[in-house]
């Protein structure tokens, strides 16, 4: 039995060793966060003294040292001088400087369709890189970037003819746009203009449409106001002509345009042609022959299409039933109504029936026959 105990003696000696142990730890751990309390209130005063002999000495103005971490926002201490003031006061600022934000680049431009060496889409394609290089110039801050984009806008073949000259001829884009207008443009633009300002025509256009082809063929050919406001009235159709005689023209090209402008849209919103007869209508229209007839639908007449498809279905030509043909019809033929005021009884042509009123083919044709009936008579005699 007590070999037993024995055990159980030790285990509660040592339990009973380590809880003198943690009692005197806490012991001394107290006595040091004592003398760490004291130690601090010494340095507090120490500070503080030395703060307010600095003061006395020397009067300061007021300073503000910052203490920023990573996950506090910044810390302000605020020093003082002066008596009934305390030598040291901390404030929190109201708010951070937030950080400047990043410059905004401008829309993104479409970019011009490649140029594939076609003399008349040159025009265009100068026009629109030139638009794209300056309304996205903050995209292509440098020389050299406006080059390389403007090269990339080239088709295959003239990429090949224009890669020898790259950085040592051609070095910016308005030498690049000279070399496209000496190479790929029309040596002779201002005739070719002023020949195609000739022969434009307004047509049944628009006039706003027509005046903005005018103004991008007027932009080569060198010529004055006069001698526009000349080819713009000499290009408009005989409509717009006619309907501003007596007007006086103007010596500005866009008074003048407007002024046309006013015209042709009072021209097109007239509600009918016939009460201005500045629009009487150029289509022919079909005219009705008065020596026609008016004939009975029911019926079809010889030579008309009712009368084929009669025949290819076996209908009467008189009333379109089956079952018979028009001579065993019992239907009256129609009687034919003229519209001519002269002959009011002329015969109906192309008509099958055999009424005295016969048509002139068939009367030739029976003179024919007589003749060659005679004819043969007097062979035989």
């Amino acid at each position: 039995m007590a070999s037993e105990s024995d055990p159980l003696q030790l285990i509660l000696a040592k339990l009973a060793s380590i809880e003198a142990g943690n009692e005197a730890l806490k012991l001394a751990l107290a006595q040091q966060e004592a003398q760490h309390q004291n130690d601090l209130a010494t340095l507090q005063r120490q500070f503080e003294e030395r703060i307010a002999v600095i003061e006395q000495s020397a009067p300061c103005p007021k300073k503000k040292v910052t203490f920023e971490t990573e996950d506090s926002p910044a810390l302000e201490i605020t020093q003082q001088s002066g008596s009934g003031s305390s030598p040291s006061q901390t404030t929190l600022p109201s708010t951070r400087t937030p950080p400047e934000p990043a410059p905004v680049k401008s829309d993104r431009l479409p970019d011009p369709p490649a140029f594939n060496g076609k003399r008349k889409d040159l025009p265009a394609f100068i026009r629109k890189l030139q638009y794209k290089l300056e309304g996205n110039a903050d995209r292509f801050p440098t020389e050299r970037s406006r080059l390389l984009y403007a090269h990339s806008r080239l088709d295959r073949d003239v990429v090949s003819l224009i890669n020898p000259l790259m950085d040592t001829d051609i070095r910016n884009v308005d030498r690049f746009v000279a070399f496209l207008e000496a190479t790929y443009g029309d040596p002779n633009k201002e005739m070719t203009a002023l020949s195609k300002l000739n022969n434009l025509k307004q047509g049944k256009r628009s006039f706003t449409t027509h005046f903005a082809e005018f103004r991008r063929l007027a932009a080569d050919t060198g010529l004055n106001e006069i001698g526009l406001i000349a080819s713009l009235r000499h290009s408009l159709s005989l409509e717009l002509q006619r309907a501003m005689v007596g007007e006086s023209l103007p010596n500005n090209l866009n008074t003048y345009a407007n002024l046309i402008a006013t015209y042709d849209n009072n021209l097109r919103f007239l509600p009918t042609a016939a009460s201005d007869p500045y629009r009487a209508r150029t289509t022919p229209t079909s005219r009705r022959d008065p020596d026609a007839m008016e004939i009975d639908s029911s019926y079809a007449p010889a030579g008309s299409k009712e009368r084929e498809i009669r025949k290819r279905k076996g209908l009467c030509f008189k009333c379109g039933k089956h079952g018979h043909i028009s001579r065993d019809c019992s239907v009256p033929l129609p009687a034919a109504r003229s519209n001519s005021i002269h002959s009011p009884t002329r015969p109906r042509r192309g008509s099958d029936s055999s009424s005295a009123h016969s048509s002139p083919r068939r009367s030739r044709r029976s003179r024919s026959r007589s003749r060659r009936s005679s004819r043969k008579g007097s062979s035989r005699r």
